[in-house]
């Protein structure tokens, strides 16, 4: 059976993690829809789940669950995901995003007969994307 994981920012669907599910008031059974084959329909689809997130690229693995369509499907009335579409700034960094890491200083010391190193660890809370120095 594969595993299904929905690509709309901020839902955080998963089938290999059925106890988690959240499952909204107008879906009577969670499911996992695939992108439309047909271009224009799949450039309606991308257009909306692609809203916020920088370089959004679509795969033929990428689904998206029942939560984010009006009777939980694609239907004839309603065949584009509209519901609970996040639209997040990319460009921003998360601010959970923080980690310690442990900053190294290797201090020399030298006198005219003898050769001494030791090594000195502080711990810094820095951005993941940022290295400290």
């Amino acid at each position: 059976m594969p595993n299904y994981r929905c690509c709309v920012a901020g839902c955080n669907n998963d089938s290999r993690y059925a106890d988690k599910l959240l499952k909204r008031s107008q879906v009577t059974e969670l499911k996992f829809h695939y992108f439309p084959k047909d271009s224009e329909k799949r450039h309606q689809w991308v257009n909306q789940v692609g809203k916020g997130l920088l370089n959004f690229t679509v795969s033929d693995n990428k689904v998206v669950c029942s939560n984010h369509f009006e009777f939980g499907k694609p239907t004839f009335a309603s065949p584009i995901p509209t519901l609970y579409l996040n639209i997040r700034n990319a460009y921003k960094e998360s601010p959970t995003k923080r980690r310690k890491l442990k900053k190294l200083n290797l201090i020399v010391e030298s006198d005219s007969n003898s050769f001494s190193t030791s090594l000195a660890i502080e711990s810094e809370t820095c951005d993941k994307s940022i290295q400290c120095n």
